[in-house]
């Protein structure tokens, strides 16, 4: 396991706590003694660095979740494997082999239990205590791209390159609704923040509004011609975002369907996004090898982190702590909603 902080200038340090911030270990034989900077100093995820922590694997990380209480890092991998992390210690707790590439993972909102999609098509439920498989939801012929649990826990959606998102009782695994109407492979899918309405998005750029309740189609949010990777809403839910093939960012009024935001956010593949900072803030990574930040309000650019192609990306509940993983199997923590420290190492 390795801790970097960097110190992107001589006069100016990030320091990262986990509680009020973020642990990061002290360098052998020196002190860091902070002094407290003015208000107007303390910008979320402007001067935010890059803290490396995790070599997980080898293969590509292709999932990663965040328990809702903060304490728990699940990372999936293209080898099919699936590890635990505690997340304050930076310590592998548990390793389970799927068999096949872990495409998405979630956690229940109770944290009790966390859900696995992979390419075989298969959709596990697993308990998060004592990490023993509860249930499977059969039904997809395809692999399963995306699954996403509604904000009450009560319906799971999975989208599969079947070209369908399935609708289950998150709890009986019984199948309540298949919602057809897409003629490529589904790529994303993300329930609003209500619950009341799910976002697809397939390979060849088409983003469907269904209602939950009834499976009916409501409308699209036309602009994209390339595959989306990700799709996500505003946290008061009347705005809809996607991240493209192409490297734009791209959103939609939810009710009207009109665009609103075109972002060339990325000189490659936009290949994930989330949101910070009580949504103010927005995060995208590329196959470019940047993880950019922008204010949501102003569209204005934060700030660039540069590395490795992140292929995920996952945001903690308490907008804290993002967590990114990458195609050589690194996973990469960030911390930005916290006091940037003047001081000096002695």
């Amino acid at each position: 396991m390795k801790i970097t902080l960097y110190q992107p200038t001589l006069s100016l340090l990030l320091l990262l706590f986990l509680s009020g911030g973020c642990a990061v270990n002290q360098e052998k034989g020196k002190t860091i003694t902070p002094q407290a900077p003015p208000l107007a100093e303390i910008v979320p995820w402007q001067t935010v660095e890059r803290v490396t922590i995790l070599k997980a694997d080898q293969d590509p990380i292709y999932a990663l979740a965040i328990s809702p209480d903060n304490s728990l890092l699940l990372s999936g991998s293209f080898d099919g494997t699936v590890r635990e992390w505690d997340l304050k210690t930076q310590k592998p707790l548990r390793t389970w082999q799927l068999g096949d590439t872990v495409n998405a993972i979630q956690f229940s909102p109770d944290g009790e239990t966390f859900v696995t999609a992979d390419a075989g098509g298969k959709v596990q439920r697993w308990n998060t205590r004592t990490g023993k498989l509860e249930m499977t939801y059969p039904g997809h012929a395809f692999l399963v791209t995306d699954a996403a649990i509604s904000p009450d826990g009560e319906i799971l959606a999975t989208g599969s390159w079947d070209r369908t998102v399935k609708l289950w009782d998150f709890q009986t695994g019984t199948l309540l609704k298949t919602l057809r109407g897409h003629n490529h492979p589904i790529q994303a899918i993300a329930f609003s923040p209500d619950g009341k309405g799910i976002v697809s998005a397939d390979y060849d750029g088409f983003v469907k509004l269904w209602k939950v309740s009834t499976g009916r189609f409501i409308r699209a949010y036309a602009g994209n011609l390339f595959p989306v990777y990700r799709v996500l809403f505003s946290k008061d839910g009347n705005t809809a975002g996607t991240a493209s093939q192409d490297g734009s960012i791209r959103g939609w009024q939810v009710k009207s369907g009109i665009g609103t935001t075109t972002i060339l956010a990325h000189n490659d593949a936009v290949t994930d996004m989330a949101l910070l900072d009580g949504g103010k803030v927005l995060a995208s990574t590329s196959g470019d090898g940047t993880v950019k930040f922008w204010d949501v309000n102003t569209r204005r650019h934060l700030n660039t982190l540069k590395g490795n192609v992140i292929l995920r990306m996952v945001a903690s509940r308490d907008g804290r702590w993002l967590v990114t993983g990458d195609r050589d199997g690194a996973i990469a923590l960030g911390c930005g909603v916290l006091p940037i420290l003047r001081g000096s190492i002695t």
